[in-house]
């Protein structure tokens, strides 16, 4: 037995904590299955807080979440395409499109002309990460797209930032493209360079109009909560005896091993000697428990863990709770809410 178990509790007080320290409209980024929390459940739950604008990368996603009944929220598509499948998708979900190039705006406009319908674009800005989307010095093809037909009403303008430390100076430059565009009498629409990482920030200026959210839902920062664990069960207790090997070590005294059905495969730990789940455990700090009392890691396998219980009564279906985030490792199993 393995099930992921998100706290509704946490993670709606997290919703709440994440949109008022922003500030400004949250556009909740829904990738990876919502990063392990799962992306119908998740839009549900944001729907009921109120959050109105997503984003997903794929296009398939946003025609599954129109699919699964959010018909009134905002989807986002944040890639760049000019690919005949992907706007054929962004077209039927009425999504946004990210436009990063001439080539993604003309496809786009062809399109929309060969079906007679229009359509929303944000584009898309690259401002120094090295990432796809327009450069900010072609000004000339910017103005052009926010112009080049009816067909195409661009609503707004973003830019993909680095890390925490960066988005100032990258917001900086899409807000300068911005005052560049009002001039000439164009409204560039709402504006957005700030991600999650960018919360831990001081400078609220990043925000400008939006911020997407992604892992920070899960709560991998102060003050929000760790909403999510991995719930499974002892399958087997072994007697190790003194002199026995585990974990390439030979045991100075005799343990009591209990082992539980995930691993490397489940994506437990990373395969390295000395990594952060077994660090972690040898602290004293572990993030396993049985009954309520941490469990030290012995060792982690391709599909089993070794849990240390010497001196715990303990027997196979025992449950055991492991701390872990969901954007890591909840998408790997079947997954529950309380």
């Amino acid at each position: 037995m393995r099930r992921f178990v998100i706290d509704r509790q946490k993670l709606t007080e997290n919703i709440a904590s994440i949109r008022a320290r922003a500030g400004v409209p949250i556009i909740a980024v829904l990738d990876a299955d919502a990063c392990g929390m799962g992306m119908f459940r998740m839009a549900e739950l944001l729907a009921e807080q109120g959050v109105e604008l997503f984003a997903v990368s794929d296009p398939a996603d946003a025609v599954r979440l129109r699919g699964r009944g959010f018909i009134t929220q905002t989807i986002l598509v944040l890639r760049s395409t000019a690919v005949a499948e992907d706007i054929e998708q962004i077209i039927a979900a009425d999504a946004v499109a990210s436009i990063g190039s001439m080539q993604a705006a003309q496809a786009l406009i062809a399109a929309c002309a060969e079906r007679g319908i229009a359509a929303q674009g944000h584009l898309l800005v690259q401002t120094g990460w090295g990432m796809s989307g327009f450069s900010a010095d072609d000004y000339e093809d910017i103005r052009q797209v926010y112009l080049s037909t009816p067909d195409l009403e661009i609503t707004g303008m973003y830019t993909l930032t680095a890390d925490e430390k960066t988005p100032s100076k990258q917001a900086a430059v899409l807000t300068e493209l911005a005052a560049r565009l009002r001039k000439d009498g164009i409204d560039p629409g709402m504006l957005h360079a700030a991600e999650d990482r960018a919360l831990r920030s001081s400078d609220t200026s990043v925000f400008l109009d939006a911020v997407r959210v992604h892992r920070a839902f899960g709560g991998r920062m102060e003050p929000l909560h760790t909403v999510g664990w991995l719930e499974t069960e002892i399958v087997e207790v072994q007697e190790l005896a003194r002199g026995s090997v585990c974990a390439g070590v030979q045991l100075r005294q005799p343990i009591t091993a209990a082992v539980i059905p995930v691993g490397l495969a489940d994506g437990i730990e990373e395969p390295e000697p000395e990594s952060r789940f077994r660090r972690a455990s040898k602290k004293g700090g572990s993030p396993v428990t049985i009954a309520e009392q941490p469990v030290p890691v012995l060792t982690v396998g391709q599909y089993d863990t070794l849990l240390n219980v010497t001196g715990m009564a303990v027997k196979p279906g025992d449950l055991v709770r492991i701390e872990i985030d969901p954007a890591q490792y909840g998408r790997r199993t079947e997954q529950y809410e309380i």
